[in-house]
């Protein structure tokens, strides 16, 4: 049988912290699936692309995954709903919201614990809705908030760890921006 357990797990250490700290969107192309490397849930390998770095301020995004599973029918999918917000209107990024919302994408996100996932691994991810707002009072936000939805077969996998930024260790993989280089 497929399915039989393979552990346990004790408490762990109170050592983590919530939130994301980036997220980097990339042009998803079905084609390209089959030249990620995945073992035991960790990229190790990845097709060349491009992903677009968003900084994000604190509490400004995060991912929720919810297991959909139906014994009757025998199915299980995990839909990811990756949540962020970005400050300030201006007419780049105006025109940014226009090429997400239409777009199919890869989604990957650097939580707060300097792990960075893969979210619409072999499906991608599309916007599902999202504000622009100009706020109402003068210390409201104005900016713009999305909400960007993937529905995968298996739970997203991890980028191997990184050395100094996010993809140091996936050289397929070029940030744009790129990061800082460290002296």
């Amino acid at each position: 049988m497929a399915c039989i357990l393979t552990s346990g797990r004790g408490l762990m250490c109170k050592d983590q912290i919530g939130g994301a700290r980036y997220v980097f969107f990339a042009n998803f192309d079905p084609a390209l699936v089959h030249q990620f490397t995945v073992t035991d849930k960790v990229i190790t390998a990845a097709p060349v692309m491009t992903a677009y770095r968003y900084d994000l301020q604190e509490g400004a995004g995060g991912v929720v995954s919810t297991i959909n599973a139906s014994v009757e029918n025998g199915t299980r999918f995990y839909e990811q709903v990756i949540d962020v917000s970005f400050n300030k209107l201006d007419p780049a990024m105006q025109a940014e919201m226009d090429l997400l919302s239409a777009a199919k994408m890869w989604v990957w996100i650097e939580d707060g614990n300097k792990n960075v996932i893969l979210y619409g691994y072999e499906n991608g991810c599309d916007v599902t809705g999202g504000t622009i707002d100009t706020g109402k009072a003068r210390g409201d936000k104005t900016g713009y908030a999305l909400t960007v939805t993937g529905k995968e077969r298996l739970s997203a996998p991890f980028a191997t760890p990184y050395t100094d930024f996010a993809f140091d260790t996936l050289p397929e993989v070029t940030v744009d921006p790129p990061f800082p280089v460290i002296p």
